[in-house]
Order: structure tokens, then C-alpha cells, then sequence
């Protein structure tokens, strides 16, 4: 009862007082108490209390102690109560009246009640003026001249008087922060507080949209020459990727708050509404990604050559740093930039969608540099997807089930190659070109989707590998429209696998051949050799889509910390392979795993290998691609 007869006092204060003004209180008709016992008494704070709080409190303690020798204490308002403290903004010891509601935004209030000190003010920023209005002016000779009976109340002409959204005051709004990186809200939240409010930053999964106000921060726009800030029934959006995102912060900053960041300075109307009327929508000018049929020519172009060879890199993939991870390796360990990187785009399934968008521009912004990218897909097994991509669906029924609209097999088919297809037509929409490499190896037993099954042996007629390619490219490119791919065949060359041609598409649903060969040996090339002539007999261009040491010449440093099978080994077999005219477009080393090493940033003496003139850089792919 004492507390609330105390703030109502206060209330009443704020509505009545007379002492106000701004500067050197002894030009103001104002009553004060003189209080010299300074080291009974504590400076109290919000437990949450913003930087800017927390600073104030700190100039008042540091001030205190220069000017008076007094060491008064800063401590929170989750301490136990005293009878003599010094109450800086809004704090549990003055919630229940709402006194900040009470001031202008650029107000501050300094009064003492009984034996309470209170810095108020309508903002942060202003209960800091308020505290440096004590600091100047009240601390005197060894004392505290407090302000009593109405009061001292003051304002910042370098401060709003307020600022709303829509009609409703910034200090009801949260901002929410739907991003991969939250530095974005974190940068958002620093220049508001600037201006004197701290908004909380919560996560998206954290918020309910429908339960506040809020500026929502979304960097999941997989337009990447758009972004927007937004004022929509009351709530502000920004709508970006994770780069331009930052773009949107500064604009709501300079272009609808109205602030200086640099100057610290208003640079508009001190009562200030952003509005709808501010809504704008960036629409930005990229230098367009190579074409399909480029890339296609420059792949033939190398194929035809000897003397060149693309190496690529497999990634493991979705975690939001495919390509930035990737680049950075091969950056650091072979001494380049690696010109093409593969990815299996189901491995989106483990990301968040904040993560995928920022995969998608990666890529894009890595082909706008003269990089390539190659997509597999290791697709789930629909009948019993604990077995991931391994497993058996069955024989001949459950194959045409598989195929047939409305069966449970087919019905968990589709939603895989809708995602799959949600990820593709990002790139297609954004003028990107890839070599998209569908079941792959699919001559073994070893996936569910392989025309042998590999439970029994039995293997299906061609007709139904074909049947399924078929499948898969018709809702991609026919019904979704994404015609920006290069579709590539890849059997996989082993003395297990079937024939070579057997699960062969045809010519008008293939661009590029290539096979999958991991090899046990440092020297032997025969099956490749095998594999060159016959899927060369297609006349398209062939490339080796997967490669990778395996056996005894595998690396494996949980085994022995030795390098057996090294890019120096990688370079002497190609070597080897350009000497019996084989000819390539590109060889792709697939990634390590645990302690496999058959990356090839970690493979061993990287750093030599591109010493040999013969294999393409990014810096290389750019002036085939764009000169």
C-alpha cells in the first residue's frame, strides 16, 4: 500500500509539476534536498536493462566517485529493496504505474519521493540525458541536490518526441527474426535503441504473429534481384535473402526512422509515423548467368581438348555454408578457387529453409563468377524410409505403383520430387543453369532405386528405368517448367554393375553422359576405359561424374595418419588416362567422411596440383564461360 500511495504521488507529479525546463537548475525556480550520506545509497537498474541503461548507470556510479569520493554501488532490480536508491528508468520498483507511458519521448523526470531518487524518461535515450543532467548539475560539493515536491523535468531537442508505427508507439513492437544469421535484428535492435527504445529480438518459432506487434525480419526471398520493407496492417516486414536483408535494415533506419547512424542525429520530424506511405521495393541489376547452351559449349569445349580438365568437388552440403565452406577449403589447401562443386540436393531435407535460400544464392552468386555446379539426388526410399536411400521397394507391382497416381509409394515419391523441384526452380527462375544428374548408379543393387533389387537378385526389364527417368523429367521440365538443366546419365563402372547402356533414357531425354568409378588401384584404368567407349558411342560429351580412392589405396586416418592415395597420385592416373585419350569434361572427387580423406583439399599434397597447367580454375571457367 505504501509503494502505491508513493507512485500515485509520482503519477500525480508528472501531471503537475511546475519545475521544468532544460539547463543549469539554479537558474529554474526549483526545490531540492541536499543528500551528503551518498554511500547509504544504491544505484538500481532493470536486471534487463539495455546498453543504454546500463551505461548511464555507470556514468552515474563513475561520476559519483570522481566528484565526491562516494563508491554508491550499481545493482539490479532483482535485489532485495532499500530504503535509499537511485532508480534509473523503468525498473520493477516503479512497473505499476506506467510512468514512462506518461512522458514524451525525448522527456526525462528526476524526482525524490521519501527517500527514493527517481531518472525517468520517456525513452532510453532520455532517461540517459536525464542521468547526465544529474551528472552535470546535481552532483556538487560532496552532495546530491535532489530534486523534490514537483520535481525537475526536462527534454532533448536532439530526440524524438515520438515515434509510431502506424499510429501505435515503437516500444509495443518485438522484432522477430526469421533469418540464418541474426545479426540482421541485432543491427536493427542497436539503432533503435540509439534513438531510445530497446525492442526484445526473438526468434520466428518464438513469436506468434498474431499475439503482438512486430517488425519481422525475413531473409527466405528466393527472388535475389528483389527485396522489400514493407508497413502492413500495422507490423513492418522485410522481405530479403541473408545478404540484401542488411540492405533493408538500412533503409528502415535512414529512409523511415529517419535517423543518422554515423551523426547519431534525427534527420526528420521529431514526431514521427512510418507508414505505408514508406513501403518501398528494391529491384536490383545482376549481370545475367551464363545460359544453359553455354555452358553445354564449354563443356565440349574442354572435352574436345587434351589439354583440359574441370575438377569438381562433391560437398557435404546443407548446412547454409555449402559453397562458402567448399570454396574456403579449396581456397586455403589447393592455392585456387575450385571451379565446379556438386551437391545432392535431398540433403536440404536436414536445413532449415533459411539455410536452403542462402545455399540457392551462394550458388547462383558462384556461377555469376564462372563456377559450375552439379546436382545428384540420393532419393529416399518411399516404401520404408529408415533405410534412407538403400533398401528395396519390390519387385514388378510395387515399381508400377510407383508410377501410379494415388498409390501410398507414389504419393511419397511425389513430395520428394516436389522439394526437389521447389529447389531447382530457385535457380531456373534466377537465370541459373546446372548439370542435374538423376539416379545415378542406378545399373547397381545397392539403392532402392537400382534396377536390381538387391535382396534378390531380380532384375527388372529396362523398361522400367527408363520409364522412371522419363517419370522424374517430365513433372520437372514439362509440368514445372524448369528447362535450365543439363541432364546427365551416370552408371556406375564396376564388375557388379549392369550393363552400361542398360538403364539408358534416350538421346531426347539426355545431354551428358558420365560414369561413377571408384577404383582400388593407382594405375588401372580399364573399366573407365570401357565406360569412355561405350557411353561415347551416344556422341554426347562424357565426364567422370563421381570418382574416388576406395580399398587399399583409401586414406584412412583412423587407421594410420599416412596418405596413401594423394592428389599427386590423382594427377599421375590422369596423366595415365589423357594419354590413352579418354576424353573428359570434368572429373568429380567425391567427399570425405569421417576419416576417409578423398576431398580434394584434404587428400594430400593439394598444393602441387594445380602446378599442372592442364586442370581449370574458377578464374579459367569465367573466360570460357563469359569472354
Amino acid at each position: 500500500m505504501r509503494r502505491i500511495i508513493l507512485l500515485s504521488i509520482l503519477l500525480i507529479a508528472l501531471l503537475l509539476f511546475s519545475g521544468c525546463g532544460k539547463g543549469d537548475p539554479n537558474e529554474i525556480d526549483l526545490v531540492v534536498n541536499t543528500i551528503t550520506d551518498l554511500k547509504s545509497y544504491t544505484i538500481v537498474r532493470s536486471e534487463n536493462a539495455s546498453p543504454v541503461i546500463k551505461e548511464a548507470a555507470s556514468n552515474l556510479c563513475t561520476a559519483f566517485y570522481k566528484k565526491t569520493g562516494a563508491e554508491v554501488k550499481v545493482t539490479t532490480d532483482s535485489s532485495k529493496e532499500r530504503a535509499k536508491e537511485i532508480i534509473i528508468g523503468e525498473t520493477l520498483r516503479s512497473e505499476a504505474i506506467g510512468d514512462e507511458k506518461k512522458l514524451g519521448f525525448c522527456e526525462y523526470y528526476i524526482n525524490m519521493i521519501d527517500t527514493k531518487i527517481y531518472v525517468l524518461g520517456g525513452s532510453e535515450r532520455a532517461v540517459a540525458e536525464g542521468v547526465d543532467f544529474v551528472i552535470e548539475y546535481l552532483i556538487v560539493e560532496n552532495s546530491l541536490k535532489a530534486p523534490t515536491d514537483d520535481g525537475y523535468r526536462g527534454e532533448s531537442t536532439e530526440i524524438y518526441n515520438s515515434i509510431e508505427i502506424d499510429g501505435n508507439p515503437i516500444s509495443d513492437y518485438t522484432i522477430v527474426a526469421d533469418l540464418y544469421d541474426i545479426s540482421a535484428a541485432e543491427e536493427l535492435a542497436e539503432a533503435i535503441s540509439s534513438v531510445g527504445c530497446t525492442l526484445k529480438v526473438v526468434a520466428a518459432e518464438d513469436f506468434d504473429l498474431d499475439s503482438g506487434k512486430y517488425i519481422l525480419l525475413k531473409d527466405t526471398n528466393t527472388d535475389f534481384s528483389s527485396h522489400s520493407v514493407t508497413v502492413e496492417n500495422g507490423n513492418v516486414i522485410f522481405f530479403a535473402n541473408y545478404v540484401t536483408i542488411h540492405d533493408c535494415v538500412d533503409y528502415f533506419i535512414s529512409d523511415m526512422l529517419m535517423f543518422d547512424v554515423e551523426k547519431n542525429e534525427i534527420k526528420g520530424p521529431r514526431d514521427l509515423n512510418i507508414s505505408e506511405k514508406m513501403n518501398k521495393t528494391f529491384k536490383l541489376e545482376h549481370t545475367p548467368v551464363y545460359t544453359k547452351e553455354k555452358l553445354l559449349n564449354v563443356l565440349g569445349e574442354v572435352y574436345e581438348d587434351n589439354d583440359r580438365l574441370i575438377i569438381a568437388q562433391q560437398t557435404y552440403g546443407g548446412s547454409g555454408k555449402t559453397v562458402e565452406n567448399e570454396r574456403s577449403r579449396y581456397l586455403k589447401n589447393c592455392g585456387v578457387d575450385v571451379p565446379m562443386i556438386g551437391f545432392d540436393i535431398v540433403a536440404t531435407k536436414k536445413t532449415t529453409i533459411n539455410q536452403r535460400v542462402k545455399d540457392l544464392y551462394d550458388f547462383v552468386q558462384f556461377a555469376r563468377e564462372g563456377g559450375i555446379a552439379t546436382f545428384s539426388i540420393h532419393l529416399t526410399n518411399p516404401v520404408d524410409p529408415s533405410k534412407g536411400y538403400r533398401g528395396v521397394i519390390g519387385g514388378a507391382k510395387e515399381w508400377d505403383d510407383l508410377f501410379t497416381e494415388g498409390t501410398a509409394v507414389n504419393e511419397a515419391f511425389m513430395n520428394q520430387l516436389k522439394e526437389i523441384g521447389d529447389y531447382l526452380e530457385v535457380l531456373h527462375n534466377n537465370g541459373m543453369p546446372v548439370i542435374f544428374r538423376p539416379l545415378h548408379e542406378m545399373n547397381g543393387n545397392w539403392f532402392w532405386f537400382c534396377i536390381t533389387n538387391g535382396e534378390t537378385g531380380e532384375r527388372l526389364p529396362r523398361e522400367y528405368a527408363k520409364k522412371f527417368w522419363i517419370y522424374i523429367y517430365d513433372y520437372l521440365v514439362i509440368e514445372r517448367g524448369i528447362t535450365s538443366m543439363l541432364w546427365e546419365y551416370s552408371p556406375n563402372v564396376d564388375s557388379s554393375s549392369s550393363d552400361l547402356m542398360y538403364c539408358y533414357p534416350g538421346d531426347e531425354y539426355c545431354d551428358l553422359v558420365a560414369c561413377d568409378w571408384y577404383t582400388s588401384s593407382y594405375t588401372g584404368h580399364n573399366l573407365l576405359s570401357i565406360a569412355s567407349n561405350t557411353l561415347s558411342e551416344t556422341k554426347k560429351i562424357f565426364s567422370l561424374a563421381e570418382f574416388g580412392p576406395t580399398g587399399n589405396i583409401l586414406t584412412d586416418f583412423a587407421v594410420s595418419k599416412e596418405y596413401k592415395f594423394t592428389c599427386s597420385s590423382l594427377d599421375d592416373l590422369i596423366t595415365e588416362i589423357r594419354d590413352d585419350n579418354i576424353k573428359m569434361a570434368y572429373l568429380l572427387l567425391w567427399h570425405s567422411s569421417n576419416e576417409n580423406k578423398m576431398s580434394m583439399w584434404n587428400m594430400g599434397e593439394a598444393e602441387l596440383f594445380y602446378e599442372n597447367d592442364v586442370y581449370l580454375t574458377l578464374e579459367d571457367t569465367y573466360k570460357l564461360l563469359y569472354d
